[in-house]
């Protein structure tokens, strides 16, 4: 199964056919601003329109405003805050690969680059035309809608809780190996790796 099968398969079933809420959360995001992050995930997750006034509203407003050195449990790399610090890691065959197979998710999920007319991408992780196919720039971080959706139709379901539904694959054939393990990425290899010595 590739990124490609495992992002379509869960716009189908949970965005397209709307079979189980979901919300999409970036840790981008979460690290860029992390208050309007929290807000849509708790917005979500208690099934309200709105946090104004809520406590956790006022825990939200307190953590994003500590010190950074206040109360930290997890160490931010230097390299966290800068955008595709890892897409040295990659050759241009799997970025183009990358590129083919997941244009569409790229764009939905914001790490394509800019379309026209659009202010430039600090996530973008792989290159396009500024001019493109008009359904990529209709899907351009289209996730961010589908977020508002989500909240929409989960305060929806808390309302009325006939309208659940439950999710069911229906058992679409899956192929495990395809052409992404003609290109050498190095998966053969990957496992049999020593990280530690003994």
């Amino acid at each position: 199964m590739t990124h490609a099968d495992y992002f379509r398969i869960m716009r189908k079933d949970l965005v397209q056919e709307g079979q189980n809420p979901v919300y999409f959360c970036r840790f981008e995001d979460c690290i860029a601003d992390p208050a309007k992050e929290l807000d849509g995930v708790f917005r979500f997750l208690l099934d309200l329109d709105d946090l104004e006034g809520t406590n956790i509203q006022r825990q939200i407003k307190k953590a994003c405003e500590k010190p950074d050195s206040a109360g930290k449990v997890y160490e931010i790399k230097a390299t966290t805050k800068i955008g595709n610090s890892q897409a040295k890691r990659y050759t241009a065959d799997q970025i183009a690969l990358i590129k083919e197979l997941n244009a569409s998710h790229l764009h939905f999920f914001g790490y394509a680059s800019a379309p026209e007319s659009y202010p430039d991408n600090a996530t973008s992780f792989v290159e396009f035309e500024k001019d493109r196919a008009q359904n990529l720039t209709d899907e351009y971080y289209g996730f961010r809608q589908e977020n508002e959706k989500q909240i929409a139709k989960v305060l929806e379901i808390s309302k009325d809780p006939t309208k659940v539904k439950h999710y069911k694959r229906t058992g679409e054939k899956i192929v495990m190996v395809d052409k992404v393990s003609a290109l050498d990425f190095g998966f053969d290899t990957y496992y049999s790796k020593k990280f530690y010595s003994k």
